[in-house]
């Protein structure tokens, strides 16, 4: 139904009816009633003729990102266009995503005629995936107000939601502010680093006598030697384990959307530093694989299935990631595992697999700190039940303090951080392995 009474043409109906009970005892108020009557059929009328006018000439359009970012507020913005020479009250439903969970969402406004109203809302999606987003409903009705016509705007259209995207040009800037009153790491060379060629110049005391070009030497009559640089290029790898444990929530986001987004941060970062990045999940197997490479196309590539990762809530096959690993990954990599292990057990089962790929790779198991088990800890216990759940919380803090030194003494590396600090600890400590030239 298009058209249907406002709320004001009830109460006049209410009034009227009254008034015509009390006719039949009050004789002289029939008159009064059936005059007023027809005044509001035919102000009724012409309220309907009006708001007929309005279905072609008010309109509401929608305008958004191609993609959202997860984890982050995305505008929408709204364009409402009153083409009418009458001031009309319009309400506008546009019809949310359903993960948004939005039944009452509701704008509105008067809109004076010939004018156009920009408005604009914030959507903070939890998950990725894709939204599709439905017809913008528009109540509208004049200054009468006794009728409401409702004018439906096509606008169905669907946004993919993306691992957090939003401010990875200022992610570096912050991981190295953050890093400002460190101590300068020293760069040393390793044993075994690739070199490139880059120049030949002329010989000058100090330089390594196994590398005077003989060639150039003899065609110029002094001695000249080749001038190398050390390769820049390495290959970066983002493993996500996707498996049960990574559904833990934190913060409106779970583990996995957590890593994800941490994920795509260090890639871009690692890109900027003329590394080579690629990406690999596993679960009980390998899902999704992406050889290490870079520019926009590879980024594009990361995008897209890093959007597209779910888990199927099943356990985590070391065994089987540790062959996938020696399979796919020949060049020396530096691969960053984001997990979660549950106890020092479940680590000990796993810790053959992650010693076999830190033997060829230098490995960096990142995993998750608990803040909330933090403030549980500093608060003061009263009850018996408080006392029980502090010691409780303590215990589980120190398996995850011997998960880390666990790792340690098998010579792996790890990053022990919470969800919130993750973006920034990871990139942190890309950038000190980096410097250690430990690739």
């Amino acid at each position: 139904m298009r058209y249907f009474p406002s709320l004001r043409l009830l109460y006049l109906g209410g009034i009227l009816s009254v008034l015509a009970l009390a006719a039949q005892f009050l004789p002289w108020l029939l008159h009064p009633v059936i005059a007023i009557f027809w005044m509001g059929i035919i102000l009724a009328v012409l309220d309907g003729v009006l708001l007929m006018k309005a279905g072609s000439r008010v309109t509401c359009s929608r305008t958004m990102a191609e993609r959202f970012s997860n984890g982050d507020e995305n505008e929408v913005a709204l364009k409402l266009i009153n083409d009418m020479g009458l001031k009309l009250h319009v309400k506008i439903m546009d019809h949310v995503p359903t993960q948004f969970q939005m039944r009452d969402f509701v704008l509105q406004r008067w809109i004076k005629p010939g004018s156009v109203e920009l408005m604009s809302y914030q959507l903070r999606p939890k998950e990725r995936g894709a939204y599709k987003f439905g017809s913008i409903v528009l109540l509208v009705h004049t200054e009468l107000g006794l009728l409401t016509r409702k004018i439906n705007t096509p606008a169905a259209t669907t946004v993919k939601v993306y691992p957090s995207f939003v401010g990875l040009d200022q992610i570096e800037l912050k991981a190295i502010s953050s890093r400002v009153n460190q101590v300068g790491l020293k760069r040393t060379r390793r044993i075994g680093e690739s070199i490139e060629f880059d120049t030949i110049k002329d010989y000058v005391t100090g330089d390594d006598p196994r590398h005077i070009n003989w060639s150039s030497t003899a065609h110029t009559g002094k001695l000249m030697v080749n001038q190398f640089v050390d390769e820049r290029s390495q290959s970066v790898y983002c493993i996500v384990d996707k498996s049960r444990i990574m559904k833990l929530p934190f913060q409106g986001l779970t583990l996995l959307d957590h890593s994800i987004n941490a994920s795509l941060a260090l890639m871009t970062v690692a890109q900027k530093r003329d590394d080579n990045v690629g990406l690999m999940t596993f679960e009980q197997h390998t899902d999704t694989f992406l050889k290490a490479a870079k520019g926009a196309r590879q980024t594009y590539r990361l995008m897209e299935a890093l959007y597209r990762e779910k888990t199927s809530f099943g356990e985590p096959d070391y065994a089987e990631l540790m062959i996938a690993v020696k399979r796919h990954i020949n060049q020396r990599s530096l691969l960053l595992l984001f997990t979660n292990f549950e106890s020092t057990s479940s680590l000990e089962r796993q810790l053959p697999y992650l010693k076999s790929m830190s033997n060829k790779h230098l490995l960096l198991v990142i995993f998750f700190r608990n803040t909330e088990l933090d403030d549980l800890i500093d608060q003061n216990a009263n009850a018996t039940r408080e006392i029980y759940e502090q010691v409780i919380a303590r215990q589980m803090l120190m398996e995850k303090l011997t998960m880390k030194k666990m790792l340690s003494q098998a010579g792996i590396l790890s990053l022990y951080t919470s969800p919130e600090q993750l973006n920034i600890a990871v990139i942190n400590r890309y950038i000190e392995i980096k410097a250690s030239r430990e690739i």
